[in-house]
């Protein structure tokens, strides 16, 4: 995500300018809240940075609150990067395994793992951009 790369790059107000645009395509983005509430932080906004964080905190329980992150019951969320911020959140660990998974349904699956904690995202919507070997087949 570009907002992560300003604010590892020390550019935060570039990081608040760019959410803007990206706050109206997708508000309820995990990772974007994420970012904001960092960038805010790093530049002193205390106020704004803590309604960042609080508002991904609201994200995250709504998620959880219609899915427990199964293979049966996947996270729906907009994009991969989503499910490692809510893995981080919930398990306070960045996955080290990720991938896309063909289920036997003919359904996008996104898999995060850390010492076999394996946690799945509904992201069907991926399907039509994906070319086969970009991801497992199981």
């Amino acid at each position: 995500m570009a907002i992560y790369k300003l604010n590892e790059n020390s550019k935060y107000e570039d990081a608040i300018n760019l959410s803007a645009t990206l706050r109206i395509i997708s508000p309820n983005n995990i990772t974007l809240q994420k970012e904001l509430g960092y960038a805010y932080k790093k530049l002193g906004q205390t106020e704004l940075s803590e309604k960042h964080f609080e508002m991904m905190k609201k994200i995250l329980s709504a998620i959880e609150k219609y899915s427990d992150g199964c293979r049966i019951n996947p996270y729906i969320l907009n994009n991969c990067f989503e499910g490692i911020s809510l893995y981080e959140a919930k398990f306070s660990l960045y996955p080290s395994k990720t991938r896309f998974i063909l289920t036997e349904s003919k359904k996008i699956i996104y898999g995060y793992d850390i010492y076999h904690i394996m946690r799945f995202a509904n992201l069907n919507h991926y399907k039509e951009y994906l070319k086969e070997g970009e991801y497992k087949i199981e």
